[in-house]
């Protein structure tokens, strides 16, 4: 079997042994439970609600701060990665219909934040979504056959990074862009290439993979490095998925498509379409992207992402709030749960 840039047609017959299901429930298909007449009484009566004064500027930003903490996970450089490439998602798993839904939800959220996008048709997948019923045999063979897409790494880092520990996960195959517009492959020195350029997009030079591209020194703001996203593996344990729309399920794959969060466990004080499956967020996740979402990624493919760090968080904050992109506290009063600090593979 071969995983990477295999050809659609033969995608269903590599995946056939880890089964492809579709349990999903297609938008409107579902059934819904009778609406309960509201309790009557006196229809002059104001009953639960709260007033809250206006957050200031500086309470947006800091929430606006804590949100891409969780949602921006840093690359082989350090900096927040986006995609330079077209995107052009394949979705394997379901019903022709559900797939072509999925991968169409991708395109259109992701022309909406400004990301460039492949129009329908044929084009090369760099982003593949794949329902199956045993995702950890899935990455089992990607740890085997095709390690480069589970992301930088060493060796030692191999095992843990093919481990599944949630109902829908991401890979992210990143390529690093030099001051002289120069991209190299985001492999670590030595790692077995495991397929070749035949599944590699973008601008990437394998006779480089591993080595970092010149940058500039002299300056505390930028070292003159960008990180792009070569390829985005999202796997989805489709029986955690029955009974549930497809809608949100598709609007939580298109923001890991379009970003890398660095938790899909923290429950913010933002709501965002990945509260969908984190267990602090329990009844209080929306079902699609909120304005944090938007903002979010409308920012992060706006400001220039050659800057340290901490910089593009300021500035992608900065483009938040003066949006007024940073959403309102959800109705439930919940309070932020931190991301836990990721450590480098």
């Amino acid at each position: 079997m071969s995983l990477g840039r295999l050809a659609p047609k033969h995608w269903r017959a590599a995946l056939a042994g880890f089964g492809l299901v579709a349990a999903i429930t297609a938008p409107g298909s579902g059934r819904s439970a009778p609406a309960t007449p509201p309790p009557q009484g006196d229809p002059t009566a104001v009953q639960g609600v709260t007033v809250e004064p206006p957050l200031s500027r500086e309470a947006k930003f800091a929430r606006a701060l804590n949100f891409i903490q969780s949602h921006g996970a840093p690359a082989r450089t350090g900096q927040l990665a986006r995609w330079r490439d077209r995107i052009c998602p394949l979705t394997f798993g379901l019903t022709p219909a559900l797939d072509a839904f999925v991968s169409e939800r991708v395109r259109v959220l992701g022309v909406r934040v400004g990301a460039r996008v492949q129009k329908t048709g044929r084009c090369r997948p760099n982003v593949e979504v794949l329902f199956v019923d045993r995702p950890q045999a899935l990455m089992d063979a990607v740890a085997r056959e095709r390690s480069l897409l589970l992301g930088f790494h060493y060796a030692a880092a191999t095992r843990r990074l093919a481990t599944v520990t949630h109902p829908v996960e991401a890979r992210y195959l990143t390529s690093s862009q030099g001051a002289g517009g120069d991209a190299t492959l985001d492999v670590a020195s030595g790692a077995p290439m495991g397929g070749g350029s035949a599944m590699i997009t973008g601008p990437t030079d394998l006779t480089d993979a591993g080595s970092m591209p010149g940058g500039c020194a002299g300056s505390r703001l930028t070292q003159c490095l960008r990180s792009l996203f070569t390829n985005v593996l999202i796997v989805v344990n489709a029986p955690a998925m029955e009974g549930r729309q497809i809608g949100p399920i598709a609007d939580y794959i298109a923001m890991l498509a379009l970003s890398q969060a660095r938790s899909l466990d923290a429950c913010g004080g933002l709501p965002s379409i990945l509260d969908l499956m984190a267990a602090a967020c329990a009844g209080s996740a929306p079902s699609t992207w909120t304005d944090s979402d938007i903002a979010y990624l409308t920012a992060l493919y706006k400001v220039d992402l050659t800057s340290a760090m901490g910089l593009e968080k300021d500035n992608i904050a900065a483009q938040m709030t003066g949006a007024d992109g940073v959403s309102p506290p959800s109705q439930s009063g919940r309070t932020a749960t931190p991301a836990p600090t990721s450590s480098p593979p």
